[in-house]
């Protein structure tokens, strides 16, 4: 019996595969064969989650005419990800993804460690800290104080609600910006602000110039819409933003947008 779950087309997996960074090669540096950068390439969509494991990919031939390579190229890609365990394959049944003995699935985003883990890895996947207390509780009681006129309504404000809009849109016109509260729309959190920001401003294929390293997630969302990410690598050590190459990205990439974490310090 086929042990795959899912199935990946051969256009499909071919888009995702020409959608990769293709890092720059020092000097001196020689290319890899085109069988080893497939196999890599595969290899790297199956660790990010983007291509599922026990996902059925598509037969030879039908790769090797999506890519335009040789069947003898895709054949060896195949054969070098089953030697390193993350592809099985069975006669009639096809080849699907798989990752080697021993190591966890990769997920389509980033999830928090589990508590036991937390002595002996350090989390890159999750950047909130604890609660601030007493504020919150403090925020919370005063919350349920202004709950009861708003029991007696829907209840449906998609924007947010109006005092909170018009106190936000306050704070920006103290600030020197002079703002509406019909200009401002609250949202659940920073990941559904961005989402409806990539879908309002940068339609498929359009460029967004990201730091290096970044959120894993919210990498994630802007793939799923469809965005093409630029990469801006931050200084070394903890110098934060190189200012020079977000001038040369900015100039040359011309991206419709570009995503960066606020540092208030």
């Amino acid at each position: 019996m086929a042990q795959w779950t899912s199935a990946v087309g051969a256009a499909q997996l071919a888009r995702q595969l020409q959608a990769q960074q293709q890092k720059p090669m020092g000097p001196g540096a020689r290319r890899p064969p085109a069988y080893r950068a497939l196999a890599d390439g595969i290899r790297l969509l199956v660790l990010e989650g983007r291509v599922p494991v026990a996902a059925r990919l598509p037969a030879e031939r039908e790769l090797a005419l999506g890519l335009s390579v040789s069947r003898t190229t895709v054949a060896a890609a195949y054969e070098a990800l089953r030697a390193e365990g993350f592809l099985e394959s069975r006669r009639g049944a096809g080849s699907w993804t798989a990752v080697p003995a021993g190591n966890p699935l990769p997920a389509r985003g980033l999830e928090p460690l589990p508590p036991e883990s937390l002595g002996s890895m350090i989390d890159l996947g999750c950047a909130s800290l604890p609660a601030p207390e007493p504020w919150l509780t403090r925020a919370v009681q005063g919350a349920l104080e202004e709950l009861p006129p708003y029991a007696h309504t829907h209840g449906d404000y998609p924007a947010g609600l109006p005092a909170l809009r018009q106190m936000i849109a306050d704070r920006y016109t103290e600030r020197g910006i002079a703002t509406m509260p019909e200009q401002i729309m609250v949202t659940t959190g920073a990941m559904g602000a961005i989402d409806a920001i990539c879908h309002l401003f940068a339609g498929r294929g359009e460029r967004i110039a990201v730091e290096s390293p970044s959120y894993a997630n919210i990498l994630q969302l802007m793939r799923e819409a469809g965005a093409r990410l630029v990469p801006v690598a931050m200084e070394e050590g903890i110098g934060g933003w190189d200012m020079n190459r977000w001038r040369h990205v900015l100039r040359d990439a011309a991206p419709r947008l570009a995503y960066v974490v606020a540092d208030f310090h």
